[in-house]
């Protein structure tokens, strides 16, 4: 959080003197011009606005900056969802091979569009278990209801 802080603070920090030093770029550089009488002052602050429109164009990724991190934080949490989820469905299928009849099977038989659970037990990352003993058939398209108190592990099934 600290480092997060840290880089939003060095980067807010570096836009806003960017913004303050470079109202003061075109008049700096024609100001010579105006004080020999070769430019009017008007010339001076058209000079100042079109440098601000050409600042603008290209301080596309800096204004942008912080949306792309937000992109990308989106796409590295789904890639590593869709990795979580394909290696559990590998899991899976190792399981439902080398089950006995007591254990606990995953059967998910895609050609008859049915979901069975039998003998299944959810536990906790510290081997808790949340849910156990649970057996559940579902059909395509059947929607399932899942029901009970807070924190009893329905999202985590």
């Amino acid at each position: 959080w600290r480092r997060l802080t840290n880089c939003e603070f060095r980067q807010e920090t570096f836009w806003a003197t960017y913004v303050r030093i470079s109202i003061f770029i075109p008049i700096l550089a024609t100001l010579p011009m105006y004080l020999a009488k070769t430019m009017t002052f008007g010339d001076m602050m058209q000079t100042r606005t079109s440098f601000a429109r050409v600042q603008d164009s290209f301080g596309w990724f800096t204004d942008a900056y912080r949306r792309l991190i937000e992109w990308a934080a989106v796409v590295e949490r789904l890639s590593g969802f869709q990795t979580a989820l394909e290696q559990a469905e590998q899991e899976g299928r190792s399981a439902a091979r080398s089950t006995s009849a007591s254990a606990p099977t995953l059967n998910n038989r895609r050609h008859s569009g049915t979901l069975a659970l039998q003998n299944l037990t959810v536990y906790t990352q510290t081997g808790s278990p949340l849910l156990t003993d649970i057996h559940l058939q579902a059909r395509s398209p059947e929607w399932v209801l899942l029901e009970g108190r807070s924190g009893i592990g329905k999202s985590t099934l």
